[in-house]
């Protein structure tokens, strides 16, 4: 099958580095037929992405997760920074925005995606809604990019129908409608592997360069990005380790030092901070199935044997003039290598960057499948659209689904708070059984005249941890002296979550004693619950007033980030 087949007359732009074709240096008679077409294209991939938003109900969704609020309140940040005139030292406004929001995650993770966020506030809003339609737009990009790639070989048709399918992966599908990092990875991890087929295709030192700048957004926009610095593993396959040689092939390490070595080595001790374990192979014996048997399941197992069915038919044996298979096939090798190497955390969400190259090799597969079918009495179309509605009979049959998103309980938690004209200057702190401080954080920053209040977390003021709170240690020996550290400041209001499973936060414990030892100093001035749509768990949130406190904060207030900046902040 071949895009002649199926659309004569359509060809790639010259100018796109990321697809193949034949270069044209003049305007052909189709020329207006295929920009239309793109342009339909483009608006298909994000209706369907902002359609299946809807459906997932993440528009009218409070946050969720322990990163979400994270990456939100981030790019909050950047926003309200470049909305500074004059801007203060990028630092000292970071240090006062952590201060009033400690929900800050810039250093944890590069700061690519959050100026992505601020620039996109700036020329929107800053609501959840106005970033979520952000997302829609990254992932028409990578359905986008699919859909270039492979109608050039496949026709104009079987593009569309790969960009849709991108869309449509639950992986994808649930991570476009959070404010979350996987999606643009998997975009930049994209462009910089089609980069590094057509150098490898040409020679050309200019897909060289390319593939240095896709790296590099893709690693300064998450650390998983450095997985696809691997795609060069395609040099083995393609017997091209003579290129090690040519200058022009260094231009891309060149550039991925230069523009992220500065950024990693400064950040290195705040990265491996949010490691859940030790890199070895103890790590690795765990990993390495666990992250082969869920990147087996992005498209769904049904799919799996298309799938490597195509890989066989684009690899074995490698061609020099379609080295573009090879090195996406190299960037699902490395997504899985790499995942199983590096103790980040085992999660499925990271293996997302492998979905749009697992898509083109199961459309490959489809292709051998329909061209080798018996029935030879039926046109080539017929038994194409015969094999599609098998796949999408299966996908949407075994795998497809729509991930649901609920309100939440802190949407009006903190709504109702912000209507209370005694608690303008009070300062909060929000403590949670289950990742409830962030998503109480973001809801706050997004609602207020910013800098506003004082939110203090209780697994940080109260107790010493690691990054996903898993090691704990009360600061505060007694009830009494925690009861002291809060008239220190003075806390006037106290957040307490509850939901979800796994053994309670000892601060949220210490705070629950706190209240009962107390019932004549803190009154009980509202209780919220929600069902998480994912879990299915009932949340709850107490609100609670120390009786006639109100107004500014007396003492000065110490947060310690010895285990992120090395020092303690005092403000």
């Amino acid at each position: 099958m071949s895009v002649d087949s199926i659309n004569p007359g359509l060809r790639p732009s010259p100018s796109d580095v990321l697809s193949a074709g034949t270069p044209e240096s003049t305007m052909h008679p189709g020329r207006r037929v295929e920009i239309i077409s793109t342009i339909s294209a483009a608006a298909l991939f994000l209706c369907l992405t902002v359609f299946l938003q809807w459906l997932s109900g993440t528009y009218t969704a409070g946050f969720s997760g322990p990163d979400e609020p994270a990456h939100y309140v981030t790019g909050l940040m950047v926003h309200d920074y470049l909305h500074h005139w004059p801007p203060p030292p990028p630092m000292q406004f970071a240090e006062d925005f952590y201060a009033h929001y400690p929900e800050v995650s810039l250093g944890h993770w590069p700061p690519l995606f959050y100026a992505i966020e601020g620039g996109w506030m700036s020329l929107t809003s800053s609501s959840r809604s106005s970033v979520l339609a952000l997302m829609a737009v990254l992932t028409t990009l990578l359905a986008f990019t699919t859909y270039r790639f492979i109608r050039i070989e496949f026709g104009n048709a079987v593009g569309l129908a790969a960009g849709a399918f991108v869309i449509c992966i639950p992986l994808v599908q649930q991570y476009s409608a959070q404010v979350m990092a996987e999606v643009p990875v998997a975009l930049f991890c994209l462009w910089a592997a089609l980069a590094f087929g057509r150098y490898l295709e040409t020679g050309n030192w200019r897909f060289s360069a390319c593939f240095g700048v896709f790296a590099s957004l893709a690693i300064l926009t998450k650390g998983t990005g450095f997985a696809v610095l691997l795609v060069v593993l395609a040099l083995l396959p393609l017997r091209r380790l003579s290129w090690l040689a040519r200058p022009s092939f260094w231009i891309a390490p060149a550039i991925v030092v230069g523009l992220c070595g500065f950024w990693y080595r400064a950040t290195l001790n705040m990265v491996t901070n949010g490691w859940e374990g030790k890199p070895g192979w103890g790590f690795m014996r765990v990993a390495m199935p666990w992250n082969l048997w869920h990147l087996s399941q992005v498209l769904g197992w049904v799919l799996l044997p298309l799938v490597i069915i195509g890989v066989a038919v684009k690899l074995v044996p490698p061609k020099a003039a379609e080295a573009r298979w090879t090195a996406l096939a190299m960037l699902i090798f490395g997504v899985w290598l790499f995942l199983s190497c590096v103790p980040a955390s085992l999660d499925n969400r990271h293996l997302l960057t492998a979905a749009a190259p697992l898509t083109m090799f199961l459309i490959a597969g489809a292709a051998w499948l329909v061209s080798h079918l018996p029935a030879h009495r039926f046109s080539l179309r017929t038994r194409a659209l015969a094999v599609a509605a098998i796949i999408s009979g299966l996908f949407f049959g075994t795998t497809f689904h729509i991930s649901k998103f609920a309100p939440g309980p802190f949407h009006q938690v903190a709504s109702d708070l912000l209507t209370r004209p005694e608690l303008r200057d009070a300062v909060f702190l929000v403590s949670s059984q289950n990742y409830g401080e962030g998503r109480f954080i973001a809801e706050m920053a997004m609602r207020e005249s910013r800098p506003g209040h004082i939110i203090l977390r209780g697994s940080k003021m109260l107790a010493r941890g690691d990054w996903f709170g898993l090691e704990n240690n009360l600061v505060y020996s007694s009830t009494d002296q925690t009861m002291s550290f809060l008239d220190g400041v003075p806390v006037t209001i106290l957040v307490l979550h509850q939901g979800g499973e796994g053994k309670p936060h000892p601060d949220y414990l210490q705070l629950l004693d706190v209240i009962q030892q107390n019932p004549a100093l803190w009154e009980c001035i509202g209780t919220y619950s929600a069902r998480d749509a994912a879990t299915g768990v009932t949340e709850e949130v107490r609100v609670y007033q120390y009786k006639s406190r109100a107004g500014p904060r007396v003492g000065k207030i110490r947060i310690d980030l010895t285990r992120m900046l090395g020092r303690v902040i005092e403000r």
